[in-house]
């Protein structure tokens, strides 16, 4: 979306709306390095967005930092932008997309709220347990969402399972009950095409998800054994969340989840995710393979990347390591949002 209109509007709103005495009291008490609270907004209506923005401009306390117009914007701009919150337009969050945003926001343990006129059916699962609802007034349709951002509003839990339900999947014996799901099916499929079970080299699986693919790699390990290949991923996400992305996995995953480290032997029942932004994760070692940290400029645009990932785990399959006893592999490529 064209934001100038809407920059403008809120310049506009912003010299001619006196600001409230509370407010200024407020702002002219804190201390020093107070900032506004900076938002989001994903709204596809650009008219609505102009007057959403010039209504939490006028509010003194929030400054809109951008306004998406697709799921696909707003997943740039959060991971991106880190705002303070986000406040997404029931229009928008009713599209399929939405599963992606919700896995980014729980990764990133973001503020957010979804506002509009009325809360759909098909997203009343989401509210309260999961998000706030705005309505939106046909009168003054950003006062009530401005009072919620600059109040603080109420955090929403984590976009994950229930808060009843076991602190992870192996507590819960996931690995066994998950086989009726989707997650199953995709992890049984690439697990036998790594071949599982026997003896010899620890068998691997690695697993490229290009932005957005949070969710489809949660899909993938509720179904990965306890005891499942070795599985090494690259998610092309913003680095500072790598470490919560690996403790969202590992809570719906059967087998070990973490952050991969240098060094680290690969070994069955574990799932090593690219950590940070710092170097490509790649597969070495002769006869015990183990992870690989490997400074170097972006590779196809990203760092980590996933060609490279991918390519060295093509290497010790065809034995182009040294001395390396090639194991068993399966590589899996995700999509996300694109």
């Amino acid at each position: 979306m064209d934001i100038a209109p809407l920059a403008k509007a809120r310049g506009d709103a912003a010299r001619a709306t006196p600001t409230p005495p509370g407010r200024a009291m407020r702002r002219a008490g804190s201390p020093a390095g107070w900032r506004p609270l900076r938002v989001v907004l994903a709204e596809a209506r650009a008219g609505r967005g102009a007057r959403l923005v010039a209504a939490l401009a006028a509010d003194g306390q929030l400054e809109v930092e951008a306004v998406a117009a697709s799921l696909m914007e707003l997943y740039d701009l959060t991971e991106t932008r880190v705002p303070d919150a986000v406040a997404i337009s029931t229009d928008l969050a009713v599209r399929a997309e939405f599963e992606m945003i919700l896995a980014l926001l729980g990764a990133m343990q973001m503020r957010w709220c979804l506002y509009g006129p009325a809360l759909p059916a098909a997203l009343a699962w989401l509210v309260p347990g999961r998000a706030a609802f705005v309505p939106l007034a046909a009168a003054d349709e950003g006062a009530a969402l401005a009072a919620w951002l600059a109040a603080g509003g109420t955090p929403a839990p984590p976009t994950t399972a229930p808060t009843t339900a076991p602190t992870t999947a192996r507590d819960a014996g996931a690995g066994a009950s998950a086989g009726a799901s989707a997650g199953a099916s995709a992890g049984a499929s690439a697990g036998a095409s790594a071949g599982a079970g026997g003896d010899g080299p620890v068998p691997l699986v690695v697993i490229g998800a290009s932005t957005g693919g949070i969710e489809a790699l949660e899909t993938v390990l509720r179904g990965w054994p306890a005891d499942g290949p070795a599985v090494l991923i690259v998610q092309h996400i913003r680095g500072d969340f790598s470490g919560s992305v690996a403790a969202r996995l590992d809570r719906v995953c059967a087998a070990r989840a973490t952050e991969a480290r240098a060094g680290a032997p690969l070994q069955r029942g574990r799932v090593y995710l690219a950590p940070g932004n710092d170097a490509h994760l790649e597969i070495t070692g002769r006869h015990t393979p183990r992870c690989r940290l490997r400074p170097g400029p972006p590779v196809s645009g990203h760092r980590p990347s996933i060609d490279v990932l991918f390519q060295s785990a093509a290497a010790l399959a065809a034995g182009a390591v040294a001395g390396a006893v090639a194991p068993r592999l399966a590589g899996v490529l995700l999509t996300g949002m694109g």
